[in-house]
């Protein structure tokens, strides 16, 4: 509970520390651009705009592009070559900053001709490392290297190490992401090397923890964590409070590869509670991922899946929170869409006011000037009757100009209103275009991360698939314990199966057993792993007196196990079946059956013969008899078949129906007398030609098993 608010504690300083930091920094923005409006435009101008970009950075990256442009054309303006240089380079960055590659590579290369035409020579370097990021960022390795090794000689001629080992890193990243361990193990050396005599800690750090990546993909486990041990030391001494979590995780998933899984487990346990401070899902889901692994080893399979569940449960949030900020931002946008139209609006209500004004003050004029008009009339007349007739033809033209300029004066005020609101709507649609282009990118940075998390899945699926094949019994293994000819045909539906097949002796008895679990893929290999564990226990007792004996005990086994009650909410999980003992010396063979049956051919007659089991499965059921055993006395040359369901339930062929259990033992029947190789590879081929070869593919439907024994 102290550890708890001591977390609550240091998560609070840590966020009211950025709240500070923001305001200051924002108002120190304020200022800058306050004094950029006011300020003249002359070269001290430059300074200012310069201190503006650097202050706004990353944060306001439409404001870094607008103003750097500005920057180009004062400089531009001015002739002032240095500042073209600079703000080319700005734009460069902006346009990086945005995730628009291709014009941040357009703006470099344009800051780089200008540098080599007025031989700016000092500044030639920069743009090149600028230039070699951007490849390196898009995944062009090729040109990236080459702007790269640019740089090394550039920085090698100068002696500056410090950036010298930031070129020699990334290009042992390249290295890295092209699978050339080797290679990258000799640029993050050299790099190592570099920052040390920089003394630059953190530089260190990242090269440890890159030597122990190099390391893992070599699995030289042990040398990984003892690079992946020296970076940790250097974050905590440099308090990078923000690695020190994925380091952990290093570890933790290191010390699982050498087998050491207490070590394992308490890294991973220390990864979880540094990434709890600062809410790092991503090493969050990869401690979780190895403390599934860590219990799975064990043995522990309930705390193993708890764990894998919360892993797959932290992805699936994080996924929902993204699409939940999408959302959360369409509708943001379109209050401030409705927002600006209700501005817009009264604006124009606005206008509309000024221009009634307007208009009632020429009204006023008219007025004082007819009032003048006619006082200047009457002493005309007294004194210059005589021009009446030319004083009606001054009014008459005058009222006429009168009127023009009103209507003038009216036309204006209606295009004034136009350009606003011509303007207003540009402005709108400048901004609906960049909240699109904004929306886009997170789009593309979601679907890159969700495809990543899926990558991961996957391997952790493979991974299990490594898991299985090693729990169940292997060829060779199988071929020191059968004395006759057999094949397994094992085809998963997913990677790994529901489906297992078990085969021991005990003395004078060969066991063999073939099952079908509840599901397919990671669950029914979870079933699968305890079906096998199971029956270890079994056979291993002194009391087991037949198959049936077998079949009952398994089914205890199975209902304790998953704390089966009979409930009719409750999940029905278990599975079908076929369990055989053969007496070695008397070829007796004793068997039972959950739903699935056992296939015999007889040598003599060629006959085959289809004995069914017990029609309930190894599980709680309504029907919880006792299994029934059947005794058969083998002949040299007979063949025996157990399978699962899913060969005959696979659909396909020219109607898209099932194969058939009749097809199945036609099949069975007609190659009988070929070797058990032949009949493996005939199984295999029918089955998929009956998948794919009749105008439409079909997915396999169930995971696949076959085990045939030649006497």
């Amino acid at each position: 509970m102290k550890n708890y608010k001591i977390n609550i504690g240091l998560t609070l300083i840590l966020i009211s520390l950025n709240v500070i930091l923001y305001a200051q920094n924002q108002r120190k923005i304020d200022s800058l651009h306050s004094l950029l409006i006011k300020a003249k435009e002359d070269t001290c101008k430059f300074q200012l705009i310069i201190n503006y970009l650097m202050a706004v950075n990353k944060t306001q990256p439409d404001s870094l592009y607008i103003w750097s442009q500005k920057g180009l054309d004062l400089a531009e303006r001015l002739n002032h070559k240095n500042y073209i240089f600079r703000f080319y380079k700005m734009l460069g960055y902006s346009n990086e900053v945005k995730s628009d590659y291709n014009n941040a590579i357009f703006y470099y290369l344009k800051a780089l001709r200008f540098a080599e035409k007025e031989k700016l020579t000092s500044n030639i370097t920069s743009i090149y490392m600028n230039i070699a990021n951007v490849y390196y960022l898009t995944g062009n390795t090729d040109d990236a290297i080459h702007y790269y090794t640019i740089c090394y000689n550039e920085y090698s001629k100068n002696g500056d190490n410090l950036f010298l080992g930031r070129v020699v890193n990334n290009l042992g990243n390249i290295s890295f992401q092209k699978n050339n361990l080797p290679k990258a193990r000799e640029y993050y050396l050299k790099s190592l090397n570099l920052k040390i005599e920089t003394n630059d800690k953190e530089g260190i750090a990242y090269s440890y923890n890159n030597l122990g990546l190099v390391s893992s993909g070599l699995k030289n486990h042990t040398e990984a964590v003892n690079y992946f041990m020296k970076a940790l030391e250097i974050r905590k001494e440099i308090k990078d409070v923000k690695t020190i979590g994925i380091t952990y995780s290093n570890i933790a998933s290191e010390y699982f590869d050498i087998g050491d899984v207490n070590n394992a487990q308490k890294y991973a346990n220390m990864a979880i509670k540094q990434s709890d401070i600062f809410r790092s899902e991503d090493c969050i889901i990869a401690a979780y991922l190895v403390l599934s692994k860590c219990y799975e080893k064990k043995g522990a399979f309930k705390k193993a899946l708890e764990y894998y569940t919360k892993c797959q449960n932290l992805s699936d949030s994080i996924e929902s929170q993204n699409k939940s900020q999408v959302s959360e931002m369409k509708k943001q946008f379109e209050k401030e869409n409705s927002d600006n139209k209700l501005r817009l609006l009264k604006k124009e209500k606005m206008f509309q006011i000024q221009a009634l004004n307007k208009q009632k003050q020429i009204s006023r004029l008219i007025a004082i000037s007819l009032f003048l008009a006619v006082c200047v009339i009457i002493v005309v007349v007294f004194y210059y009757i005589g021009k009446v007739k030319s004083n009606r033809i001054l009014k008459k033209q005058k009222k006429e100009i009168e009127e023009k300029n009103s209507i003038l004066n009216i036309q204006n005020v209606e295009i004034r209103n136009q350009h606003e609101e011509i303007s207003a709507q540009r402005d709108e649609i400048e901004a609906q275009r960049d909240e699109i282009i904004t929306q886009r990118d997170l789009v593309t940075e979601q679907k890159q991360f969700i495809e990543q998390i899926h990558e991961e899945l996957t391997d952790s699926i493979k991974y299990a698939l490594r898991i299985q094949n090693a729990i169940l019994p292997s060829e060779g293994y199988i071929k020191e314990r059968l004395n006759y000819d057999f094949f397994i045909l094992n085809k998963p539906k997913d990677i790994v199966s529901g489906d297992f097949y078990f085969v021991e002796k005990r003395k004078h008895m060969l066991l063999i057993a073939v099952a079908d679990c509840t599901g397919h893929g990671v669950p029914g290999a979870f079933m699968s792993m305890l079906g096998i564990s199971f029956l270890n226990e079994i056979i291993a007792k002194e009391n087991i007196q037949s198959a049936a004996h077998v079949l009952d005990e398994l089914r205890q086994y199975v209902i304790q196990s998953l704390q089966q009650k009979g409930v009719i909410s409750e999940q029905k999980d278990g599975m079908d079946i076929i369990f055989i003992s053969i007496n070695v010396n008397t070829n007796e063979l004793h068997f039972a059956g959950a739903n699935n049956p056992l296939f015999l051919i007889h040598a003599k007659t060629n006959e085959l013969i289809e004995i069914n089991g017990n029609k309930m499965p190894v599980a709680i059921y309504e029907n919880m008899s006792p299994f029934t055993n059947h005794v058969i006395s083998l002949q040299k040359g007979d063949t025996i078949y157990l399978t699962t369901d899913g060969y005959k339930d696979q659909f396909g062929g020219p109607n898209g129906k099932k194969f058939l259990t009749k097809n199945l033992k036609i099949l069975l029947l007609e190659n009988g007398i070929k070797s058990m190789n032949e009949q493996k590879e005939i199984l295999n081929n029918t089955i998929e030609n009956w998948k794919n070869n009749y105008g439409k593919k079909y997915e396999q439907t169930d995971d696949i098993t076959v085990l045939g024994i030649k006497i």
